[in-house]
């Protein structure tokens, strides 16, 4: 008996990810914890296990006061953990720092265990998300082994750091979208509608998303016209505003309750990378071309370029530019608390400052853009193959108007081009953008073994057989990813 096209689907995708997992198995031996960051993470996990609590006070043995420092759905990952890892609730905390002894790695073996589940379950997500757009199995498989055998991607795996549930929110957003696209219904809204709420859980930049994507429920459901169709509509957008609602909605009324402020993180957590960002944008030529070389994955020709050219943006240069944003922002906003503006009114001037000398400086800002976005392609291991095709399968899917495609590729443009455009682009912001790079190439791939499949069906004067006629009614051979041919084999 031939296996069904789900099991098949299911076994290769294993297959992958497995051999992908077996590569990158050195990346789960836990590193380093820092103290800042991670540290506020476990904290936090640890608050919420034995107190209740979402905090990042460093105090354990007595109630801390409730903050919104950090996002929730990571900590509350760790949390989980905790209760099933004697090793890591036991020792989380008092191994905060290098993690020099074997009883500590053994602590946060789990951590990364975890990490990487996240960052192969994105994997899978990129492969069902590219069925969902009519794609044929082997191109979906190499969708998963894009992400699968990312060993940039996956360097965040044994660090206690968000980036890898980052990837799989990501991921998990680009399937729903799919998923609304092809069904057009209420449920898929609601579940449209709780991704976002989680993505922005994960990280507060994807709090846009929702609003987003009340547009594309909006455009998806009302097809068709009259009322049918407009009560449809406004049904599946309530339903996505109660499915935000049931998860960042409810973290947001809680912040608003301490700070009063509907929002995932206090406000005022941007000042550092806006900062950031406006005095690399004043980086020389010489500054801007070493900058390939300086952050370039294994810096290239760096060393033929006199220092002078790259040391401003070194962060460990106390007069680079990366220092210089530091204390510049902390002065300005402590004189706006000293001109007597509480720490909501000061934090909004700071930042209001940076964005308004971007918008300035628009010229300069638009021209640095080019080598964040270079450092951000650093994060993945194949970007000189995935990107350029990430954006030609995006022009074509706008020339053809192929909506499908493009809702599988917003929610990594978007998180791409976010920290593109307003932070410093740090390697470690890119892997978010993974899913999204590693759809474009099996799209055109895809394409590719339809119209040689169909030449060589034509050659052999077998037009007329059913095998050539699914081809050629194949999505991916004419652009057309919402057709009824393309549900059925999803």
């Amino acid at each position: 008996m031939a296996p069904t096209p789900r099991f098949l689907t299911a076994l290769v995708f294993a297959l992958v990810v497995a051999v992908g997992g077996y590569q990158i198995r050195e990346r789960l031996e836990p590193q380093k914890v820092q103290r800042s960051i991670a540290g506020g993470y476990v904290h936090m996990a640890h608050h919420l296990v034995h107190m209740g609590v979402a905090s990042t006070s460093k105090i354990e043995d007595g109630p801390p006061a409730r903050d919104v420092r950090r996002e929730p759905l990571y900590p509350l990952a760790l949390a989980g953990l905790m209760k099933v890892s004697p090793s890591f609730a036991a020792d989380g905390i008092r191994c905060i720092g290098p993690l020099e002894t074997e009883d500590c790695l053994d602590a946060y073996r789990p951590v990364a265990r975890l990490s990487f589940a996240f960052f192969m379950g994105a994997a899978v997500l990129v492969g069902l998300a590219l069925r969902g757009l009519g794609v044929g199995l082997p191109a979906a498989a190499l969708g998963v082994a894009l992400v699968a055998f990312n060993e940039p991607a996956a360097k965040q795996v044994p660090t206690v750091r968000l980036e890898p549930l980052a990837v799989l929110a990501m991921a998990l957003c680009s399937y729903l979208l799919v998923g609304l696209g092809r069904h057009r219904s209420a449920p898929w809204a609601a579940a449209v509608g709780v991704g976002t709420g989680l993505a922005a859980l994960t990280k507060a930049q994807y709090l846009y998303l929702f609003p987003l994507s009340l547009v594309v429920v909006a455009i998806a459901t009302a097809t068709g016209g009259g009322r049918v169709a407009l009560r449809r509509s406004v049904l599946s957008l309530l339903l996505c505003a109660v499915g935000f609602g049931a998860t960042a909605g409810v973290w947001m009324a809680r912040n608003h309750a301490l700070i009063g402020v509907y929002a995932i993180v206090e406000p005022g957590r941007a000042m550092g990378p806006l900062a950031a960002r406006v005095h690399y944008n004043r980086m020389t030529p010489e500054e801007w071309r070493a900058s390939f070389s300086y952050w370039g994955r294994h810096h290239p020709g760096l060393d033929d370029l006199p220092r002078e050219d790259w040391w401003m943006l070194s962060r460990s240069n106390r007069d680079g530019h990366y220092k210089q944003s530091t204390r510049d922002f902390k002065m300005r906003y402590q004189e706006a608390r000293d001109a007597g503006h509480d720490h909501l009114e000061a934090a909004g001037i700071v930042q209001s400052y940076y964005l308004g000398q971007m918008w300035e400086h628009r010229g300069a800002h638009l021209w640095v853009t080019v080598p964040m976005i270079y450092r951000l392609l650093q994060a993945d291991e194949f970007w000189k193959l995935t990107f350029p095709r990430l954006l030609l399968a995006g022009l074509i899917a706008l020339f053809r108007r192929d909506a499908l495609v493009l809702l599988a590729l917003a929610p990594g443009v978007y998180s791409f081009a976010f920290h593109a455009f307003l932070s410093h682009a740090k390697t470690r912001y890119g892997p978010p953008a993974v899913p999204a790079l590693a759809i474009g190439l099996p799209l055109l791939v895809d394409s590719a073994l339809v119209a040689v499949r169909g030449r060589l069906a034509a050659r052999r004067g077998d037009v007329s057989s059913p095998a050539s006629r699914e081809d050629a009614s194949s999505p991916a051979s004419r652009g057309d990813v919402s057709s009824p041919a393309s549900r059925e084999e999803a």
